[in-house]
């Protein structure tokens, strides 16, 4: 049974496909909460609110759909909640590394040079992100990792499409000048000399 029809029974009240989709999809709550939450306590309590807010909210879940979309916003719907109510803002450099609850791509042997550099590219990229406001990291998130539109996004987080526009377009222009320099670093632009010998 995929996901579609576990969701399907699950917003009719089957609690044995709402028990499936938990335990399928829990790890990603708790990566898409940390994305946006940054601290891995923060993710921790964010993923249980999303858990136990499911039970109640899966019953607004319309199948067929997307699933993953809609646990997406559900999820940052709740990061975005839980910071704003706690009054919660990082200290910049405080950003803990994503947590590495799971391998989606893994060399055996990875060369040591490029494992330190990507290890380094990852904390510029997460330093960046701690600059951002969470709802600009929850408004990214659901661009970028769902590929939401913006009307989508301003939908499931209950903010005007405007809003989202606007503020896609700071965190993008904040991300491009903080990462600067990284990109001039591990992305290098060729020399038109060089180019032409390729």
């Amino acid at each position: 049974m995929d996901d579609e029809q576990l969701a399907g029974l699950a917003s009719q009240g089957d609690r044995d496909a709402l028990a499936t989709l938990i335990q399928q999809y829990e790890v990603w709550i708790y990566t898409v909460a940390h994305k946006i939450a940054l601290r891995e306590q923060d993710a921790r309590e964010i993923t249980q609110n999303v858990v136990s807010k499911l039970v109640t909210a899966i019953r607004a879940y319309q199948s067929p759909g997307n699933f993953r979309a809609w646990l997406a916003a559900v999820t940052a719907r709740a990061a975005f909640d839980f910071l704003r109510q706690a009054g919660r803002r990082e200290p910049p450099g405080e950003a803990v590394p994503f947590e590495e609850v799971k391998e989606v791509c893994s060399d055996p042997a990875p060369n040591p040079r490029e494992a330190l550099e990507g290890q380094n590219l990852r904390e510029c990229v997460e330093k960046a992100m701690a600059d951002l406001t969470p709802q600009q990291r929850a408004i990214l998130t659901l661009r970028l990792d769902e590929d939401l539109p913006t009307k989508d996004i301003a939908a499931r987080l209950e903010i005007p499409p405007k809003l989202v526009r606007v503020q896609l377009s700071r965190a993008y222009a904040r991300l491009r000048t903080l990462l600067a320099d990284v990109a001039q670093h591990y992305f290098p632009v060729r020399k038109s000399h060089e180019r032409d010998t390729l």
